[in-house]
C-alpha cells in the first residue's frame, strides 16, 4: 500500500479561531474548552482508524497493528489532552491578557483622544508662538541697533534686518557663522566668549564694528538665556552719541567757563508748595558776593536772604511773591550785609517756570552792583554839582542882581556839600571890612549885622592871608567867632572859612557851618572852591555892571549934556528960537509917550528933539539971521538943513537911533514936505508927533516979525493941517492931551 500524507491547514482548526474568541466570562470559555478537547479525541481516534485502513501490512501483524494503534490513539489522545490542558491555560492566560489589553485600550483611547486635543492646542500654541515670533522679528527688525542670536559656542544663530543690511547678507547666510567670520573683530568674540564663561546674566561693552568698511563705535549690550546657552546681543552705534556728549561735555565746559567768567552768582532757586526753598544750583561766583561756598548756601538758603537790609527786605519779599502768583520776571535791586559793617549793593534778576510737581524754579544772575551804584551815585553828585554850577551861571548870566545870584549860590552851596549853613561876607573896598551879604540854614540873624577887618576873626584871617581855614570842633574855638554872640545857640561844630578872590583880588569870604563833624576828602574841597570861584565871578560880575552902569550913566548924562549944550549953542546962535529946543522937547516926550512909544524910544525921541535943527549949523548965517522973508534960493538953501542933519549925526552910531526927527521932521503926511517927500507912514513916529509939537510951539512963541497966535488959533490951524501936513492919528490923541498944562510944564523947564 502507498501511504499518503494527510495536510490539514492550521488556519482551518477551532484553534486558531480561539484567539478572536471575543471576550466573555471565563467560565463559558471552560465549557467551550471542554467541548472542544471531546472532539479532539473524537478526531484522533478517527484519524487513527483511517490511517490504519489507509496501511498495508504484513499478515500477522494485525493484532500488532491494533495494539499499536491503540496505544498510539491513547498516546495522542493524552497528548492532545495535555495540549488542551496547556491551551486552556494559555486561553485563561489569554482572556485575562485580552481583559487587561482591553482595558488599557480604553484608557489608550481617552489617553489618545486627550493627546489629540494637546496636539491641536499645540498646533495653535505653534501659530502663535510664530507669530509672536514674527512680531518679535518684526520689531527686532525695526530696532536701529545691529540684533544677534548666538550661542554658547559664539555661532550666530539669527539677526535683525539692520545687522543683515548692514553685512548685506541674509539671515540664512549668517546663521551657524563664527561670530567674527566677516570682519575677524576679535575684541567682538572675546567679549562674548567672557561673557558666557562668567555667571552675569546681562553685560556691555564699547566695541569698535566695522560699518561700510569704517569702524565705528558701538555699545554692544548681551543678555543670556536658555540656561545660560545662548544670548542676544544688541550693538548700537554710538557714535553720534559720542560726537553729541563731547560737544556736550565741550558745551558743559564752555557753560563752566562763561559762568566763571560772569561777574555775579548763576544761580537756581526754587520755592516749594509748603513754602520751604532751596537752591538747587549755585555758582563759584557766590564766593565773592557773599564770602560763602555754594554747598553752604544749599545747605542753608536762608543765609543769603536773612542778610538783606531791613529796608530793602519788603520789597524783596513783595517782588518776589509777585513772580511767584504771575510767573512774571523777577528783578531786584538792594543792599545786603555779608559781615558785620560791610554794605554791598547787589542787583538781581530771574525769570520763574512752574514745575510739574508744584515748585517754582527761578533761574536767574545775581550781580554785585556795589561799585558800579557807588559810580553812578559819583556820576549823579558830578552831575548834580555840575547842574549846581550851570544853575550859578544862569543866575550870574540871567540877573545882575547880586542878592538873587548870592540866594543861588548859598542854595547850591548847603546842597551839594549836604552842610547846615552858609553865607557870604563882602569886603568893602573902601573901609576894608567884611560885611554880611547873604546867608542861608540860620536859625538866628547871629550873622546879618557881622562886620570884620581884615585878620580879624576865622573869616578876616582866610581874607588876609588867602586861604581856607577849617575848625573841626567850633565850640572848643568859639574866640575866632566871638563877633557873633548868638552863634553858640546854633549848635554848630564843623566849620570852613575860604576867601573868595577874583582876579588876584580879594572880593570877601564864604563861610561854611554844620552841626556835626565833617570829614570832607578831597573832591568835596575841590567842589567847595569850584562854587567859590563861581561866587566870585558873580561878585566880580556884579562890581563890573555896577562900575559899568555907572559909567554909562556918568557917559549918558554927559553925551546928553553935550546934546543940550549943542542945542543951547542953536538957540543962542538963533535969537528968536531962544528956549524952542527945551519946550518941544519935553512935549515931544509927552506925546510920545501917550502915543505908546517905550521908554527905550522916550529917550532917541528926545535926543532925536534936541537935535532937530542941528543942520542949521550948516547955513550961512546971512540966511539963518536975515530979518525978513526969505528969497527962492535962501528957502532952498534953508531946507538943506534936514540933509545937513543926517550928514552931521549919521557917522555916530551912538546918535544914529535918534536922526528920524533932525531928518524927516519937515516931511508931511500928503508927501508934499521935504527933503525927501515921504508921503503917510513911510515918515518915522517920532517926526510925525515932532511935526505937530515944532509947529505948536513955533505959532504960539512970539516973533519979531509976528506976535504968537493964542491957543485955540493954533488948535484950529493943527486941526486944520490933519490929513494933509500932520498924521491924523497924532493930530487926535494931541488933541486930547492937556497942552496947556504941558506947555506950562515945558515952558517952565
Amino acid at each position: 500500500m502507498v501511504s499518503e500524507r494527510i495536510h490539514l491547514p492550521l488556519s482551518k482548526l477551532p484553534l486558531t479561531k480561539i484567539s478572536r474568541m471575543p471576550a466573555g466570562s471565563a467560565q463559558t470559555s471552560i465549557v467551550v474548552l471542554r467541548v472542544m478537547l471531546t472532539a479532539l479525541v473524537l478526531l484522533i481516534g478517527m484519524i487513527a482508524l483511517e490511517a490504519t485502513k489507509q496501511l498495508v501490512l504484513p499478515q500477522g501483524a494485525v493484532e500488532s497493528q491494533a495494539l499499536t494503534i491503540l496505544l498510539v490513539t491513547l498516546v495522542a489522545t493524552l497528548t492532545a489532552y495535555l495540549a488542551l490542558r496547556q491551551y486552556r491555560r494559555v486561553i485563561e492566560q489569554i482572556v485575562e491578557v485580552q481583559s487587561k489589553v482591553e482595558e488599557q485600550n480604553a484608557e489608550l483611547a481617552e489617553t489618545n483622544a486627550a493627546l489629540q486635543t494637546a496636539v491641536a492646542e499645540r498646533e495653535g500654541a505653534n501659530e502663535a508662538q510664530q507669530r509672536a515670533n514674527d512680531q518679535l522679528q518684526a520689531v527686532l527688525n525695526a530696532v536701529p541697533g545691529r540684533v544677534s542670536w548666538v550661542s554658547s559656542d559664539l555661532r550666530y544663530l539669527g539677526l535683525n534686518q539692520t545687522l543683515a543690511s548692514t553685512v548685506h547678507l541674509d539671515s540664512e547666510a549668517f546663521v551657524g557663522q563664527e561670530v567674527g567670520f566677516l570682519d575677524g573683530n576679535s575684541a567682538f568674540a572675546d567679549f562674548l566668549r567672557g561673557f558666557f564663561a562668567g555667571p552675569e546674566q546681562t553685560a556691555s561693552r564699547e566695541i569698535e564694528m566695522r560699518v561700510d568698511d569704517a569702524w565705528r563705535p558701538h555699545l554692544v549690550i548681551a543678555q543670556k538665556y536658555l540656561q545660560g546657552q545662548a544670548a542676544v546681543v544688541v550693538g548700537i552705534d554710538v557714535a553720534e552719541h559720542k560726537r553729541a556728549e563731547q560737544a556736550l561735555r565741550e558745551s558743559e565746559a564752555r557753560y563752566e567757563r562763561i559762568v566763571a567768567n560772569v561777574p555775579g552768582m548763576v544761580y537756581q532757586f526754587a520755592l516749594h508748595p509748603d513754602g520751604t526753598m532751596g537752591f538747587p544750583y549755585v555758582s563759584e561766583g557766590c564766593r565773592e558776593i557773599y564770602g560763602l561756598e555754594p554747598e553752604q548756601i544749599q545747605e542753608t538758603p536762608s543765609s543769603i536772604i536773612n542778610i538783606i537790609n531791613p529796608q530793602d527786605r519788603p520789597r524783596f519779599d513783595a517782588l518776589l511773591e509777585e513772580s511767584a502768583r504771575t510767573l512774571t520776571p523777577w528783578r531786584w535791586e538792594g543792599r545786603i550785609s555779608p559781615a558785620p559793617g560791610q554794605e554791598k549793593w547787589v542787583q538781581g534778576a530771574s525769570r520763574p517756570e512752574r514745575l510739574p510737581g508744584g515748585d517754582i524754579l527761578w533761574d536767574g544772575l545775581l550781580m554785585d552792583i556795589t561799585e558800579r551804584k557807588r559810580s553812578s551815585e559819583m556820576v549823579q553828585r558830578q552831575l548834580n554839582r555840575i547842574t549846581a554850577l550851570r544853575d550859578i551861571d544862569l543866575a550870574i548870566s540871567s540877573s545882575l542882581d547880586l542878592r538873587l545870584t548870592l540866594k543861588v549860590f548859598l542854595d547850591q552851596v548847603t546842597t551839594q556839600l549836604d552842610v547846615d549853613a552858609a553865607c557870604v561876607l563882602l569886603l568893602n573896598p573902601h573901609t576894608q571890612t567884611l560885611e554880611f551879604a547873604a546867608g542861608r540854614g540860620f536859625h538866628s540873624p547871629a550873622l546879618q549885622y557881622t562886620q570884620l577887618r581884615l585878620g580879624e576873626s576865622h573869616a578876616g584871617r582866610a581874607a588876609l592871608e588867602r586861604r581856607i581855614i577849617s575848625i573841626a570842633d567850633l565850640p572848643r574855638d568859639s574866640g575866632g567867632l566871638a563877633r557873633a554872640p548868638m552863634l553858640p545857640e546854633e549848635d554848630f561844630v564843623a566849620y570852613y572859612a575860604v576867601p573868595i578872590i577874583a582876579k588876584g583880588q580879594v572880593q570877601g569870604v564864604v563861610e561854611i557851618f554844620h552841626r556835626a563833624p565833617l570829614s570832607p576828602d578831597t573832591e568835596w574841597l575841590n567842589y567847595l572852591e569850584t562854587l567859590v570861584g563861581q561866587s566870585a565871578i558873580a561878585i566880580d560880575n556884579a562890581t563890573l555892571f555896577e562900575d559899568l552902569q555907572r559909567s554909562n550913566s556918568e557917559l549918558a548924562l554927559a553925551y546928553d549934556t553935550t546934546l543940550e549944550g549943542w542945542s543951547r549953542a542953536l538957540d543962542l546962535r538963533d535969537k528968536e528960537t531962544e528956549g524952542h529946543t527945551r519946550r518941544v522937547t519935553e512935549l515931544t516926550v509927552y506925546l510920545s509917550r501917550a502915543a505908546g512909544m517905550s521908554e527905550a524910544e522916550l529917550v532917541h525921541a528926545r535926543r532925536g528933539a534936541l537935535l532937530h535943527d542941528i543942520g542949521k549949523m550948516g547955513i550961512p548965517d546971512n540966511i539963518l539971521l536975515k530979518p525978513g522973508p526969505l528969497s527962492d534960493e535962501e528957502w532952498a538953501v534953508m531946507r538943506k538943513h534936514p540933509t545937513y542933519a543926517y550928514e552931521l549925526l549919521s557917522p555916530i552910531s551912538y546918535l544914529r537911533p535918534a536922526l528920524d526927527i533932525p531928518y524927516c521932521h519937515h516931511e508931511k503926511w500928503d508927501g508934499s514936505g521935504y527933503p525927501r517927500g515921504l508921503k503917510g507912514e513911510q515918515i518915522p513916529l517920532c517926526a510925525r508927533i515932532f511935526a505937530i509939537v515944532d509947529v505948536w510951539d513955533a505959532l504960539r512963541s512970539d516973533r519979531p516979525y509976528r506976535a504968537g497966535w493964542p491957543t485955540e488959533r493954533v488948535r484950529e490951524h493943527i486941526q486944520a493941517g490933519s490929513g494933509t501936513h500932520f498924521d491924523p492919528q497924532m493930530v487926535e490923541i494931541f488933541m486930547q492931551l492937556d497942552l496947556e498944562n504941558a506947555f506950562a510944564v515945558a515952558r517952565a523947564n
